[in-house]
């Protein structure tokens, strides 16, 4: 890992694949950006980082090391296989860099102290957390050969409402089409499967639009 490097990615900015911390005394912070990643298609955080992209240095990285892979073994299910890297700068400063690959078996989840599970994804510069429809998808693209589709007369009334719309959510989509939630839920994840449609997700809830032809 070279520190010209990462100056350079430091410059660009975070973006889907980079996150800077400046501190880890909250590493439950930390491991929702590690999850992220690990949910979307991997990606660096690099701790020591300030949001105006500069070289601050952690004081103590073993001990910060040390303490984010508590809460990581603690909170995160499936276990994350992670690298780090101690970088010093010419100036002696010390960066503590996580590399996370996409996971295997996801999606990926934090787990609180109170057993409940929250999984996140990587939008731009920022982790949101993923909606049921967003798990369901994650999980279900690791066995692409156990879909089954089948187009149907729901199916058919989805795309002609976004050929109107352009997009919709499970619930516009389930009052306009007269179904359950839970049906138009069901229906929207197996066409982002058959990759008929597109999912956006979005903290302000998820829409999916026609993948262009």
């Amino acid at each position: 890992m070279d520190i010209n490097l990462i100056r350079q990615w430091i410059s660009k900015g975070e973006d889907e694949r980079l996150e800077f911390k400046l501190k880890a005394n909250h590493p439950e912070k930390i491991i929702r950006e590690l999850v992220a990643f690990a949910n979307t298609g991997g990606g660096y955080l690099i701790v020591g980082v300030s949001d105006d992209r500069k070289i601050i240095g952690v004081k103590y990285p073993d001990e910060a090391r040390y303490e984010i892979g508590k809460a990581v073994e603690k909170y995160c299910r499936p276990a994350l296989k992670l690298k780090y890297f101690i970088l010093t700068t010419p100036d002696n400063r010390k960066l503590l860099i996580y590399q996370v690959p996409k996971g295997r078996k996801l999606p990926h989840f934090v787990v609180n102290a109170s057993g409940e599970r929250k999984a996140y994804f990587r939008i731009g510069e920022n982790s949101i957390q993923a909606s049921p429809e967003l798990c369901a998808i994650l999980k279900r693209s690791a066995n692409p050969g156990n879909t089954a589709f089948t187009y149907g007369e729901t199916e058919h009334m989805l795309m002609q409402i976004l050929d109107r719309e352009q997009t919709v959510t499970v619930d516009s989509f389930a009052r306009k089409a007269g179904i359950s939630r839970r049906k138009a839920a069901d229906v929207l994840v197996l066409m982002v499967l058959a990759n008929v449609i597109r999912i956006h997700p979005s903290d302000n809830g998820d829409k999916f639009s026609m993948i262009p032809v």
